[in-house]
């Protein structure tokens, strides 16, 4: 084999192992067998450590071909509990808690946008606060060719929402996942209050959209 020309290897990655020391493993063996200190190694797609499977792994030449590799088809096989969560939200840590699933809501139902503008933009700071309102209003309204939606503009539908950045909070949780979320000041849908002063006024002034 000719390892610096390129070869494309594959590997059943053991569990516990990360992505970057199988890389390592390789490059350390075939450098000491062919008698060189350098040689390109890459892998085609991460597995994460509690996982086992198949890992591609190019030498030379052949990590050229990583981008190809990396868009063939897939096939993942996994053993899910529902309801099931930890402290890591992973197998790294022991389940510490369980959720009824019957009948059950997601909390992202009533807390998806909060927890976005929440935790991502506030305190994150993976997106800015300008990003994540488009992300939510006039870019998928551009995406799925709706009119008259996800901007302040004079022909547009008065869709606005007024919140304090400060005082958003998702409050929706498994164990109680229908609660409105907090910091959320007015919301006008059509030009009519649906919450003012953070509270709901029980005006229905949706419309169903038919044609985009």
């Amino acid at each position: 084999m000719n390892f610096k020309k390129g070869e494309v290897l594959f590997f059943n990655k053991p569990l516990g192992w990360t992505s970057f020391k199988v890389v390592g493993h390789v490059r350390y063996h075939i450098c000491r067998r062919i008698g060189v200190k350098k040689l390109k190694v890459g892998h085609a797609g991460t597995l994460d450590p509690l996982a086992t499977g198949v890992m591609i792994v190019c030498t030379g030449k052949a990590t050229k071909r990583i981008e190809e590799f990396q868009y063939h088809t897939k096939e993942y096989v996994a053993t899910i509990r529902l309801g099931a969560t930890t402290p890591s939200y992973d197998l790294e840590h022991e389940i510490d808690a369980t959720y009824p699933t019957e009948g059950q809501l997601h909390p992202r139902v009533c807390g998806n946008v909060t927890h976005l503008l929440e935790h991502f933009v506030r305190e994150k700071g993976v997106l800015s606060w300008e990003d994540a309102v488009h992300k939510l209003t006039l870019g998928p309204a551009e995406v799925l060719g709706v009119r008259g939606k996800g901007c302040l503009a004079a022909g547009y539908d008065a869709d606005v929402c007024v919140f304090a950045p400060g005082a958003l909070h998702a409050r929706a949780a498994y164990t109680d996942p229908v609660q409105t979320s907090q910091g959320m000041t007015h919301v006008m849908v059509n030009g009519a209050f649906a919450i003012r002063n953070g509270q709901l006024t029980g005006e229905k002034c949706g419309k169903i959209i038919t044609q985009m």
